[in-house]
């Protein structure tokens, strides 16, 4: 970007523009050269989709920037016309863009303090200490852009960090931790504030905390990764987690970044790509120093006093003897263990056993009892057939004598007499 009396007067999109303005494809994948791009300013203005290499008329309302020379800055938020004016941008030779001036340029400057007085728990064997990091654009232009800040710890190691500031994320690698923002819009004089909360293992002896934080990316190579990797997540490439262990995934994701940002296709860190990025190597410390004091370990109760002879002593509780049970407001008394449980024995004859019950064993008999069943009336049991009718068997009288109901067997004589004999 080149500028004039305030005024843009040559202006050429490539891939390094990309990174700088935040521009997003307005067609999935990775933005690459010739890609379909839209240029959106905070607030949700957006300029007309273009194509990497033409011309872009620079049109967005609403700006903060009211000196014309911050257009030669601004790396997000572009003046609107009563800034630079509202003018369509021809092309000029160079395909490239002049790169945003390093941080030293934009003089930022950082200051640590310490946020309120540390929190100490002796039941958790804990501090709890809230520091402030404010960075503050001292120069006389406005900053927009990539931020980070390296975090680190003297004397104790923290067991658990948290961040609070709008655009701000930290990660924490052993006793460093590096914080980045990747859209910091700094009018001159303006500040950013981070406020980061460490959670620090208490002692039994006074200890000195040290903890210093830094503009840039320090010398730690994991460190480095993580700030490569969180780059890479904010501009959209898969870059793997940001665990400063570069992998797979990082390093392809280093080949996208390189090439995005106009450089010799890479997949290691080097301090080129910081450079490209706005991120210098770290920069003067501010430093914080905090006294925390000594923990006591909580007294432990007294030993209980056991009762004789129905409880004993186990480690710092009174728990009953053998064969007694605690009983709430009788304390411990004689476990009774309850009855064994009543098994039925079934009448094999008459019943099977189902589940907890005896059950008739053929159909038509009643149940007698819970273990046995009996047939009903006028009806007699056979063993392996169940409930059955009598047959009554008719009596027969001697030498063939009739039977009449209800009077018996009888005799029945016919005698002939003369009138019937032969004449």
């Amino acid at each position: 970007m080149l500028c004039d009396a305030g005024r843009v007067t040559g202006y050429r999109l490539s891939a390094p523009d990309a990174l700088l303005y935040h521009l997003a494809p307005t067609r999935s994948g990775l933005l690459r050269e010739g890609d379909l791009i839209t240029l959106r300013q905070t607030g949700g203005q957006s300029i007309s989709p273009t194509r990497l290499g033409e011309p872009i008329t620079l049109a967005v309302q609403g700006t903060d920037l009211a000196d014309p020379r911050g257009c030669c800055f601004a790396k997000q938020r572009l003046p609107g016309p009563e800034a630079c004016g509202q003018t369509v941008v021809p092309l000029v030779g160079d395909a490239s863009v002049i790169p945003s001036p390093p941080l030293a340029a934009q003089r930022l400057d950082l200051v640590k303090t310490l946020a309120r007085a540390c929190s100490s728990s002796e039941s958790a064997q804990r501090h709890d200490c809230t520091f402030d990091l404010v960075l503050r654009n001292s120069g006389e232009a406005s900053f927009v852009g990539v931020v980070a800040l390296t975090d680190t710890f003297m004397g104790l190691q923290p067991t658990a960090i948290s961040t609070q500031g709008e655009g701000w994320s930290c990660h924490q690698r052993g006793a460093e931790a590096i914080c980045i923002n990747g859209a910091v819009q700094l009018a001159p004089g303006h500040e950013s504030h981070v406020q980061i909360t460490l959670s620090l293992r208490g002692g039994a002896r006074p200890v000195r905390f040290e903890n210093c934080a830094a503009l840039g990316v320090g010398p730690d190579r994991a460190v480095q990764a993580m700030v490569a990797q969180r780059a890479m997540q904010l501009l959209g490439i898969d870059g793997g987690p940001v665990d400063g262990q570069p992998g797979p995934r990082t390093r392809a994701g280093l080949r996208v970044l390189t090439e995005m940002l106009g450089l010799a296709v890479d997949e290691n860190i080097t301090s080129e790509l910081f450079t490209a990025l706005g991120l210098p190597e770290a920069g003067p410390v501010s430093c914080v120093s905090v006294d925390l004091p000594a923990l006591r370990r909580p007294t432990p109760p007294p030993p209980p006093v056991c009762t004789a002879p129905n409880t004993v002593r186990q480690g710092n509780a009174c728990v009953c003897r053998r064969g007694f049970e605690q009983v709430a407001g009788r304390g411990c008394v004689p476990r009774t263990d309850p009855p064994p449980p009543t098994v039925l024995q079934c009448d094999g004859a008459t019943t099977i056993n189902q589940g907890d019950a005896c059950v008739c064993r053929f159909p038509g008999m009643v149940r007698h009892n819970a273990t046995s069943c009996v047939c009903p009336q006028g009806t007699t049991f056979s063993a392996g057939q169940g409930c059955i009718t009598p047959q009554v068997e008719p009596i027969l009288c001697p030498n063939g004598l009739p039977r009449l109901p209800h009077v018996g067997c009888i005799d029945v004589r016919i005698e002939v007499g003369p009138r019937f004999g032969r004449e």
